[in-house]
C-alpha cells in the first residue's frame, strides 16, 4: 500500500509473505533511490519501485518458493536491460504511403512479445500511417485508428496486437492500471505511443521508433 501527501492511496497488486525476509526492503530503496536518479519524480519512482520490486518478489517465490526467499533471489529476478549494441536504421519517406510502407515492413519482421515504441514526435509527423502500415504487416485487416482516447486499441492478426497511447496519461501509475506490463509480457505485440511516459517500465527488446517531419515535408 502506497500513500501520498495529498491522500491517495494505492494498492499494490504484487508481492507476497515470502518477501518478509531480511534485506527485501534495502533492495526496494535502492530502486527507489535509483528511478530518483534518472530523474522520476518522488511519487513515480515510489510507484514503479515497488510494483517492479513486488513483481520480481513473485518470479523469485515461483523459482525457490516464498519459505526460502531471500534479498539475494529478488535481486536476480531484477529485468536486466542488455548493454550491448543497438542497431540504428534510418529512411525518408516522402509520402503517406511510403510510411506506412516502412511500418508494414518492420511488421511483417515482429514476432510474438515483440514491443514497438514510439518516442515523442509533432503531431502531424506520419506515426498514424505509420502504424497502420504496421498493423497491416502483422495481419489485421481492420483501419487502424488512434487510440488517444480510449488509451488502448485491440487488433486481431497473425498475433494480437495491443496499440497504447500513453500522450493522456499523467503518471507511471496510470499506465500500470492498463496493465502495461502484462501485454508486455503476453503473447501479442504491444505498439506504444509516448513511449517517454513509461521509459522505467520498457523491456530490453523494444524497438524504438522516432519520426520526424511535418505537413508535406517528407518523413525521417
Amino acid at each position: 500500500m502506497i500513500g501520498a501527501p495529498d491522500g491517495t492511496v494505492l494498492l499494490n497488486p504484487t508481492g507476497n509473505p515470502g518477501m518478509a525476509s531480511g534485506g527485501t526492503g534495502d533492495v526496494l530503496t535502492g530502486m527507489v533511490g535509483a528511478f530518483l536518479a534518472r530523474g522520476l519524480d518522488a511519487g513515480d519512482a515510489l510507484v514503479s519501485a515497488v510494483y517492479l520490486h513486488g513483481l520480481a518478489g513473485d518470479v523469485a517465490a515461483e523459482r525457490h518458493g516464498q519459505e526460502s526467499l531471500i534479498a539475494g533471489d529478488v535481486i536476480e529476478a531484477l529485468p536486466r536491460r542488455s548493454g550491448g549494441f543497438v542497431a540504428v536504421t534510418s529512411l525518408i519517406a516522402a509520402t503517406p504511403e511510403h510510411t506506412a510502407q516502412a511500418g508494414e515492413a518492420l511488421g511483417r519482421t515482429l514476432k510474438r512479445r515483440a514491443m514497438w515504441s514510439r518516442s515523442t514526435a509533432n503531431f502531424g509527423a506520419g506515426k498514424t500511417c505509420f502504424v497502420q502500415g504496421l498493423v497491416r504487416g502483422l495481419g489485421v485487416t481492420t483501419h487502424a485508428t488512434s487510440p488517444t482516447f480510449v488509451l488502448v486499441n485491440q487488433y486481431r492478426g497473425r498475433l494480437p496486437v495491443h496499440h497504447v497511447d500513453a500522450y493522456r496519461t499523467a503518471s507511471l501509475a496510470e499506465l500500470m492500471d492498463l496493465r502495461l506490463l502484462d501485454l508486455f509480457g503476453g503473447d501479442g505485440v504491444t505498439l506504444l505511443e509516448w513511449a517517454e511516459r513509461a521509459e522505467p517500465l520498457l523491456p530490453a527488446r523494444a524497438i524504438r521508433v522516432r519520426i520526424d517531419g511535418l505537413g508535406d515535408e517528407p518523413r525521417g
